[in-house]
């Protein structure tokens, strides 16, 4: 039964224009990049990162000493692991007071609070790099010099995560043999004991993982190869970079790649990704955090693009924050196991990230100063571009920005709405967050099951002419709260005029679905123009769901 829907989509004002969270009018005119210092980026990192840590002492934490409990959820040893990393970094960037007190002094103790054999891996590598900023495992270190043996051997066992590599065949994600490998490197580097066997085996993995990457950069973050490519495909490159030696060239043509994507699919609210997990205040930090390296590494062909990008994001930063703590929950929020048990971890993580990458842009500042005289999203010229994650060219995404429009359109292999093959853009394409509620591409309903279409498509074709199409043969629609597929296929061919996204969608099913729709996530205050058409009877509604 073939079912084919012509029509449009547009939005209804100029698009994403300084789109930043609410509340942050005064960091939108700061944001414009007209007349900003880029080289007084790192500083300007260091001063937001060590206010943010002060907002947070006044408020619930005073003199930055953590509470047991925060918001009805345990303070447990990884954000106190995020903390000591944060105020290091603080330190590290020439910071001698935080909330009164010497950082090494807040180090110290938020270090002696930390349960060791508990602490996993992500925030071991950080127990063991804190450490070693202030010197070697020993009482001559400021930051372990009042501590018991007792107390010692447990930051020991803190900064060990060896058993851990015991779960990388059949239950860790792949990415943890990276994670691994920069806690054995950084425990080494304090003097303490390290298996060289083990060290050699994780180090051969994360290497092994970036070589496996069939279009250079792009690693499937998915334990099945279904082809999952998002922020975290990206990060990877993050993790690796105390690695990079040890990795080898891989490392560094991978982050040229992931660095040349962002260019291109970077959003002007400062997020370096729009799809998938953690498109909210981490995908900002990620736009700051690549954007250093790309310009300390000199693996941009444009440094004033990566300059801007760093002045608007880091402007954009203070509107993700109240009182010293993140609000991310209340705008792009992060998946459920970022949720409110981690919210004071996620708000310690920012901040580690914020400083860390102020370490990077410090000593560049000196060299660039320069003033901005544009934005980076006001620069004219029109990206249109199909980057392809594997060799078969069936993960991707359709990167597209103009003055008029501008979006990205992923094609990967999970079901979840933020990963769906519909046109993604903070503030004006939104999509249901870590939810089942499939928008942006066709949906059937049948046997009282909902089936969204999704996976990998089986062809994508940019045209010459600038439309692309995209086809599901057979099992083009999986079901959004199981396992099971309806089968059947999907032909669509999108294209841009303006500020118009036109899809033509020719379905086809094996048996009747119940009923056929496609619906749109409108933000509050921006409506969509929609136009369909259809040979059957369609019935278009605009419904108001705030506060579901």
């Amino acid at each position: 039964m073939p079912v084919e829907r012509k029509g449009g989509l547009a939005g209804s004002s100029t698009p994403d224009r300084r789109l930043v969270p609410d509340g942050s009018a005064d960091i939108e005119r700061a944001g414009s990049g007209a007349g900003q210092i880029a080289g007084g980026c790192g500083d300007a990192l260091v001063s937001f990162t060590k206010h943010q840590l002060v907002e947070l002492a006044v408020h619930h934490a005073p003199k930055l000493r953590l509470p047991r409990t925060f918001a009805g959820f345990l303070v447990d040893s990884d954000t106190l692991a995020d903390l000591a990393y944060a105020v290091g970094l603080v330190h590290a960037n020439g910071v001698f007071d935080v909330a009164g007190r010497h950082p090494a002094e807040v180090v110290a103790e938020a270090l002696r609070r930390i349960d060791g054999p508990s602490t996993n891996p992500f925030s071991a590598y950080r127990v063991a790099e804190t450490i070693g900023r202030f010197g070697s495992f020993d009482r001559c270190n400021p930051v372990l010099e009042k501590l018991t043996d007792v107390q010692l051997d447990n930051l020991d066992a803190a900064c060990d995560a060896s058993s851990w590599h015991a779960l990388l065949d059949e239950v860790l994600p792949r990415n943890y043999a990276v994670v691994l490998a920069r806690v054995l490197v950084a425990r080494e580097a304090l003097g303490l004991s390290v298996d060289p066997q083990l060290l050699s085996d994780v180090l051969g993995r994360a290497q092994h993982l970036f070589e496996s990457a069939e279009v250079v950069g792009f690693v499937d973050d998915s334990n099945d190869a279904e082809g999952r490519f998002d922020i975290y495909s990206a990060d990877l490159h993050l993790f690796a970079e105390p690695l990079a030696p040890e990795i080898g060239s891989v490392w560094q043509d991978g982050l040229r790649s992931v660095i040349s994507l962002v260019e291109k699919v970077g959003s002007s609210n400062g997020a370096a990704f729009c799809w998938g997990r953690s498109t909210g205040v981490l995908s900002v930090c990620m736009t700051v955090e690549l954007g250093a390296l790309a310009l300390a590494l000199d693996l941009t062909n444009d440094r004033d693009l990566w300059w801007a990008r760093i002045v608007e994001a880091t402007a954009s930063l203070s509107g993700w924050f109240s009182s010293g703590v993140t609000t991310a929950h209340k705008h792009r929020s992060p998946y459920g196991y970022r949720g409110p048990a981690r919210r004071l971890q996620l708000t310690l993580d920012v901040l580690g990230k914020t400083a860390a990458s102020a370490l990077v842009l410090q000593p560049l500042g000196n060299r660039e100063r320069h003033s901005l005289s544009e934005s980076w999203s006001d620069r004219d010229g029109v990206v249109d571009e199909l980057i392809p994650f594997r060799r078969d060219g069936r993960a991707g995404v359709w990167a597209y920005a103009s003055s008029k429009l501008a979006f990205a359109l992923p094609f990967t292999g999970t079901v979840r709405t933020d990963y769906l093959p519909a046109p993604q853009r903070p503030g004006l394409f939104e999509v249901p967050v870590d939810s089942e509620l499939a928008t942006g591409v066709p949906v059937v309903w049948h046997g009282g099951a909902r089936y969204a279409s999704a996976g990998l498509p089986s062809s994508v074709e940019h045209t010459a002419d600038g439309e692309l199409i995209a086809r599901w043969d057979g099992e083009a629609f999986r079901a959004t709260s199981s396992d099971s597929v309806f089968i059947g296929s999907r032909v669509a061919r999108f294209g841009v005029a303006g500020r118009e996204l036109s899809v033509d969608e020719e379905l086809s099913f094996d048996s009747v679905p119940q009923a056929v729709g496609i619906q749109f996530a409108e933000v509050a205050g921006r409506s969509f123009h929609v136009g369909v058409k259809t040979p059957v009877d369609v019935t278009c509604d605009s419904i108001d769901v705030g506060g579901i």
